[in-house]
């Protein structure tokens, strides 16, 4: 049986996937958001251009845009920032795509949710465990997912960290045994794990509904009220990566208030990892991640000068993580074939 072994992080803001192959990691993000595939204009300019068409998702009889096909020619747009997405037939679509993205056709998932909803894991096994069918374009594609894994988001930092790619632990027995904290700030969600001798502390362990949408709201409303110009949050969420949008034909610089609305909202988070926390004396490391550490990590960072740091690549360092554990023996499956031999 060739089954893979992926990563999945179905984020509220992007998706992201990871699958390890001979050695070499691969990678797939896209925003979260699908919509309805109407049909499109056959219009060219006609001066040599070339249009790239949109890929059409069909999926249990109906037709779909996602992720950045969905934000440029979808009239209606879905993207659920609540709790009871997990388990949806959007979630599940969204995996579904990452997954084909990256060429899975039979696989195993490790999949993570933040520590508040962590109760809902068997819903989302539910929803991801089984054969699934659907197309991309003109290609057709079956994805079977013979198990699920659900374990907290924020350990995929842990993982990401601590293992190398054929899930083995790369650092001394000593150091895997020290104290460190993982702050991982997501779309609608701050989680802060702290491990001790590779157990949960739970006293220190936590989250809070704040995140990178936070920002984003604040700096939309700024550019609404300043320039008229109402932006969907993926568009405000791209301006915020590039420093500027476009109006009337002028680029105006917006740092000044990502900057102001980073530095508000990073200090709630301040506040709720120093009540769990205290100044991260108790820590060997604290470790930044999630697509917020872009916005606010060096922010957070001043909280905890004196051991923390920003993970590379924060905003997939939980697929990357969930990718890496996912090559050891974890599954069923794999016990299974321990019986075998």
């Amino acid at each position: 049986m060739n089954v893979k072994r992926a990563g999945l992080d179905i984020g509220y803001g992007q998706v992201k996937a990871c699958l390890i192959e001979d050695g070499e990691i691969r990678t797939t993000m896209f925003p979260a958001v699908v919509g309805d595939a109407q049909a499109l204009s056959a219009f060219r300019l006609g001066l040599g251009g070339r249009r790239r068409p949109p890929k059409v998702v069909t999926y249990n009889g109906f037709d779909y845009f996602v992720g950045w096909d969905c934000l440029a020619h979808s009239r209606v747009t879905a993207g659920r920032q609540d709790r009871a997405r997990i388990g949806s037939d959007e979630e599940r679509l969204l995996a579904l795509v990452a997954l084909a993205r990256l060429g899975v056709e039979d696989c195993v998932v490790v999949a993570g949710l933040p520590w508040a909803w962590y109760a809902d894991r068997r819903r989302l096994k539910k929803s991801l465990v089984g054969e699934h069918h659907l197309s991309i374009g003109h290609k057709e594609h079956t994805v079977l997912i013979r198990e699920v894994r659900v374990v907290p988001q924020p350990v995929g930092g842990f993982y990401s960290t601590f293992l190398d790619k054929r899930g083995v632990a790369r650092a001394s027995e000593e150091e895997m045994n020290r104290t460190y904290g993982f702050l991982d700030i997501g779309w609608n969600t701050v989680d802060f794990t702290a491990l001790r001798r590779l157990e949960p502390v739970e006293a220190w362990c936590g989250g809070a509904t704040i995140g990178v949408r936070r920002v984003i709201e604040i700096v939309a409303d700024r550019i609404e009220r300043t320039h008229h110009l109402e932006l969907s949050a993926q568009e405000v969420d791209q301006a915020i990566r590039d420093g500027h949008v476009e109006v009337y034909g002028r680029v105006v610089d917006i740092s000044q208030w990502v900057n102001s609305a980073a530095q508000a909202v990073a200090r709630q988070i301040r506040a709720k990892a120093t009540a769990l926390w205290g100044n991260g004396e108790r820590f060997s490391k604290i470790f930044i991640f999630g697509g917020g550490a872009f916005i606010m990590g060096k922010e957070l960072k001043r909280a905890f000068p004196h051991n923390s740091e920003v993970l590379p690549q924060p905003c997939l360092a939980n697929a990357i993580g969930f990718a890496k554990f996912a090559q050891r023996r974890v599954f069923r499956l794999d016990r299974n074939k321990g019986s075998e031999e």
